[in-house]
C-alpha cells in the first residue's frame, strides 16, 4: 500500500496475515553435527580440472577479482594461494587444507543450503 492519492479521510481496507514463528512450535531446528572428514570425491582449488563443470558452466579456476561459486555437489579443499574474490557463494563445503596459512580476501562470503560450510581445521 503506497498511499499516493489519498487523502487523510480515505478509508483504506487490508488483510494481514501474522505469523508468530517461522519454524514449527516456534523451536529453532538443530543443526548437523559438523563432518568428521573429507569424502573421497573432494576436490582441490590447485587442480585446474576440478573446477570444470558444465552443470553449472564453470569453467576455470577462479582469478583476482572473480565471483566464485561452490556447488552444492561439492567439497572443494583449498591447499594453494587465494586470489582476491569479489562475491564467494557456498552451497557445497569449502575447505583450508590444514598444513597451510591461508589469508581469505574477499568482499561478500554468503552460504547457502543445510550441507553448506565453510570448514577451517577439520583434522585438528
Amino acid at each position: 500500500v503506497s498511499g499516493i492519492d489519498l487523502v487523510a479521510t480515505d478509508n483504506l481496507a487490508t488483510q494481514l496475515t501474522v505469523y508468530q514463528c517461522y519454524f514449527a512450535d516456534c523451536v529453532i531446528p538443530v543443526p548437523p553435527p559438523p563432518p568428521t572428514g573429507r569424502p573421497s570425491d573432494y576436490r582441490l582449488w590447485s587442480n585446474t580440472s576440478a573446477w570444470v563443470d558444465a552443470e553449472y558452466g564453470i569453467e576455470e579456476p577462479p582469478v583476482d577479482g572473480d565471483d566464485v561459486f561452490i556447488p552444492p555437489t561439492w567439497w572443494m579443499v583449498i591447499d594453494v594461494e587465494l586470489p582476491e574474490i569479489r562475491n564467494l557463494t557456498i552451497q557445497g563445503v569449502l575447505e583450508f587444507e590444514d598444513y597451510i596459512d591461508y589469508t581469505l580476501n574477499v568482499t561478500y562470503i554468503v552460504i547457502l543450503g543445510q550441507n553448506a560450510g565453510l570448514i577451517a581445521g577439520l583434522n585438528g
